[in-house]
């Protein structure tokens, strides 16, 4: 049995289509409102969906447009019936992305038959869907993409290259546009929810890409899509060709008027976006992107909201030696918390060390919890003095004392000598950080137990 939704102006073919559907055991929801579309569609899950080009409220081109951009409609089969049956308007409305098109009048033999092709598709969807984890977990082990074919909605995955607590950064391909893009992916049963949140969980990744993409930030990562594609969410961004931040941290000393020209490129990332109302939640190394030509790109805006959101109550998403301390005790995330990660990466890139450490997570935290850094010029005697102090100003307990990100790129800013640049020829040298387990889970975002 399958469920479809019918959609028509006129009772009389709605009268025929539910008849011709519950006579094959098929179970078929009506109606004559084109605006219920997406709702209905979502609330019965329906497996395909018929619907008539020319009604007065809403045209069936609109409401097409409506299911498509909906992801929890964006790839339901659908049926267009029309009486205008000639080659130029079938055309028209596959174009528009109908899935099939009937004129009017039909036999009811031919509209069961087509829209039963309609469900089996869904139905094999699904199929692959489900057998799909088991090709993605063999590719990952394996790293044979190629060969599986495994795709998330339209985008190609290639290749790994990146690896997070809630799942992995691929190399993909669009096909449609005919270019490389960065695919994100979280797994929804990391964040303790179900597939009806999945819905939730893109329409919100929609939501703050969007926003995103109201300014074009040199430095940000910008954001291309967002789906879910079985029980996997995943957002697709641009593709920086050349390391994170970590791998180079993990590389070579940095030297310091290179972190002060990082320290810029990254305020002035979070700067823009807070004044858009974003907080990004989740700054770290790993999410700062150094591009061989030159560019300095923050990635992930918007992410740990959406995931943070979702989770269970109790449960923080972030990684741990660049949490705010307030967020550890359950205050809200806000702009001054992404000043506190910002003093953390830049805490790390000028001594070479972690701010805060531990053995165990819990110790880690716990320090984390502190905020009681050493300053970064005894560590490395040959920092400027502002800059250190700088950074421990960033690094305070007290989130109202912290500058905002506007403050700290005036002072960077004021720190740059004439003649230095941002040297990304060193990026060459750098190699993907590894060490202990211990070390690689202090920068694996995670959703954090804070009811322990």
């Amino acid at each position: 049995m399958s469920r479809v939704l019918v959609i028509d102006d006129e009772s009389d073919i709605l009268a025929i289509v539910e008849a011709v559907l519950a006579v094959n055991g098929h179970e078929p929801w009506i109606t004559t409102d084109p605006g219920l579309a997406v709702p209905l569609a979502i609330e019965h899950a329906v497996d395909a969906v018929v619907l008539d080009v020319n009604m007065p409220q809403r045209s069936g081109f609109e409401t097409l447009d409506a299911l498509r951009s909906h992801p929890g409609t964006a790839n339901v089969p659908i049926l267009f019936l029309s009486a205008l049956g000639n080659s130029e308007h079938k055309i028209r409305g596959l174009r528009r992305g109908a899935d099939d098109y009937l004129a009017k009048p039909f036999v009811g033999d031919e509209l069961l038959l087509r829209i039963e092709r309609l469900c089996q598709r869904t139905r094999r969807v699904a199929a692959l869907n489900g057998g799909r984890q088991e090709l993605l977990e063999h590719a990952l082990h394996t790293g044979d993409f190629e060969s599986k074919q495994i795709y998330f909605g339209r985008y190609q995955a290639q290749e790994v290259i990146g690896r997070g607590g809630m799942g992995v950064i691929l190399r993909a391909w669009d096909p449609t546009l005919q270019r490389p893009v960065a695919l994100k992916t979280v797994g929804l049963d990391k964040l303790g929810v179900g597939p009806d949140s999945g819905i939730e969980f893109v329409s919100q990744l929609i939501r703050e890409g969007a926003a995103l993409a109201q300014f074009n930030h040199p430095n940000i990562v910008a954001v291309y899509d967002a789906g879910v594609d079985g029980d996997v969410g995943f957002m697709v961004m641009e593709l920086v060709e050349g390391v994170s931040l970590l791998d180079l941290a993990h590389t070579r000393d940095i030297e310091p008027d290179q972190v002060i020209h990082l320290g810029i490129a990254i305020s002035r990332a979070l700067a823009t976006a807070h004044q858009h109302g974003i907080t990004h939640r989740d700054v770290k190394p790993g999410n700062v992107l150094l591009g061989y030509g030159g560019a300095i790109k923050v990635s992930d805006f918007g992410l740990a909201q959406t995931v943070e959101s979702l989770a269970q109550n109790g449960r923080l998403f972030g990684t741990p030696g660049f949490l705010p301390p307030e967020c550890l005790l359950g205050e809200r995330h806000e702009p001054p918390g992404d000043i506190f990660g910002l003093g953390a990466v830049l805490y790390l890139c000028a001594t070479g060390r972690s701010v805060f450490t531990g053995q165990t997570l819990r110790d880690l935290l716990a320090s984390n919890l502190a905020a009681q850094p050493v300053a970064p010029d005894k560590i490395r005697p040959q920092l400027p003095a502002a800059l250190s102090g700088l950074i421990v100003d960033l690094l305070t307990a007290d989130p109202t004392a912290r500058p905002t990100a506007v403050e700290v790129e005036q002072c960077l800013s004021r720190m740059v000598s004439i003649e230095s640049s941002w040297e990304p020829a060193v990026l060459r040298e750098c190699k993907p950080a590894t060490g202990s387990a211990s070390s690689r889970a202090a920068y694996s975002a995670d959703l954090i137990d804070t009811r322990q």
